[in-house]
C-alpha cells in the first residue's frame, strides 16, 4: 500500500470513549484507532452510535481506501462502513489473511450483487446467510450505502483492516 495520508483525515486517531461495553466484552476498554486513508480528499471518521462503531467515509472522486490500525482496547463486536456514494460497483473488507468483495446499484431498490471471499489465496462465491454475507443497504436520505461486517471479523481480525470502495459513477 503506498504512503496514505493523514492530514485531513477528521478524527484520524479517534478515542471512543463513549462506546458501549457489550455484556460479551465486559471490562473491555473503549477502542482507540488510527485511520490512514489512500488519498487526501477522503475524509474519515469513526464514532459509536448505540453500541456500533461507525466507519464513516466521504470520498470525492468515489475511488479509495483506508486503513484502520487498532492502537488500544478491542475491536468492537458490530462495526458497520457508512459510504457516501452512489453506487457501489465494489466494496472489499480485507482482514487476517481474508478478503469479502460485495457491490450494490443503488435506486429505487437497492440491488445488493453477488459476493464472494478470497481466503488464503482461494476465492469463491458466498450466498446470503453465508457466516461471512455483508449486509448491505441503501439508506436513500441522506444517501449512502451501510455495510454491516460479519461476526467473526472482530475475533479475526486482528489489529488492523482495510477497506477500499469504487462508485459506480465515481468522478
Amino acid at each position: 500500500m503506498k504512503p496514505g495520508y493523514t492530514g485531513r483525515i477528521a478524527l484520524a486517531s479517534i478515542l471512543l470513549g463513549a462506546c458501549a461495553v457489550s455484556p460479551g466484552r465486559a471490562g473491555a476498554s473503549a477502542p482507540e484507532f488510527n485511520v490512514t486513508a489512500s488519498k487526501a480528499e477522503d475524509i474519515i471518521t469513526i464514532s459509536d452510535e448505540e453500541g456500533t462503531t461507525v466507519i464513516d467515509v466521504e470520498s470525492p472522486f468515489g475511488i479509495g481506501s483506508a486503513r484502520i490500525d487498532l492502537l488500544s482496547g478491542s475491536l468492537p463486536e458490530k462495526m458497520i462502513a457508512r459510504l457516501h456514494l452512489m453506487g457501489l460497483e465494489e466494496f472489499r473488507l480485507a482482514y487476517a489473511d481474508r478478503v469479502i468483495f460485495a457491490s450494490a446499484a443503488s435506486g429505487a431498490v437497492t440491488e445488493v450483487g453477488g459476493q464472494r471471499i478470497q481466503d488464503s489465496g482461494m476465492e469463491q462465491p458466498i450466498a446470503p446467510g453465508h457466516p461471512l454475507w455483508l449486509e448491505v443497504q441503501f439508506v436513500s436520505a441522506p444517501g449512502y450505502f451501510e455495510i454491516a461486517f460479519p461476526e467473526e471479523f472482530s475475533q479475526r481480525a486482528g489489529e488492523s483492516f482495510e477497506i477500499q470502495w469504487v462508485d459506480f459513477f465515481r468522478q
